[in-house]
């Protein structure tokens, strides 16, 4: 789909026992261009990734506004159009609050600072939480702004059932 896209595997023996927080780091040495950084579980359309490569912003989360808030899902709590938290417990409240799939281009300057507060998180071992944890301590340092696929096809495939509809979605 992408043959000029470079791609790098970066394997965590102690999957069981951490969330991808550590995954990234131990991915840290490979980090030295912008990227663009996809939790592994999730489906989307040819056009999704081409609009958000092609975006001339950069540093940004896809977002679906048209999407109502999942309960177990990420959302993004979003302050002057740029997004200040993310987590799975957001709740609507006085700022924007969207769903939020973990899709996300980053340039170098964005990811370099981001890693160094994962550093700080899986240096005091807390490797049990999200990389969006991390995100959210040094979100009012940077400007992560949201990319609204407004119902084009992207999802986290968590269950079969998610499978059998993104299988069904993709044809």
């Amino acid at each position: 789909m992408f043959p000029l896209l470079p791609v790098t595997y970066v394997r965590n023996e102690v999957y069981e026992t951490t969330n991808y927080i550590y995954s990234m780091y131990l991915a840290k040495k490979y980090i030295e261009d912008d990227l663009l950084l996809l939790h592994g579980d999730i489906v989307l359309e040819e056009k999704v990734l081409k609009d958000i490569i092609n975006s001339r912003q950069e540093n940004l989360a896809i977002v679906d506004s048209t999407v109502p808030l999942p309960e177990k899902d990420f959302k993004c709590r979003i302050e002057n159009e740029v997004i200040r938290e993310i987590g799975i417990h957001l709740k609507k409240d006085n700022n924007e609050v969207l769903f939020l799939l973990p899709v996300y281009k980053l340039s170098l300057y964005f990811m370099t600072h981001w890693m160094k507060e994962i550093e700080n998180f899986v240096h005091n071992k807390n490797t049990s939480v999200y990389a969006e944890n991390a995100f959210n301590v040094i979100s009012n340092n940077l400007n992560l702004l949201p990319f609204d696929i407004k119902g084009d096809f992207c999802m986290e495939v968590d269950t079969t059932i998610d499978l059998e509809t993104a299988k069904k979605r993709l044809g």
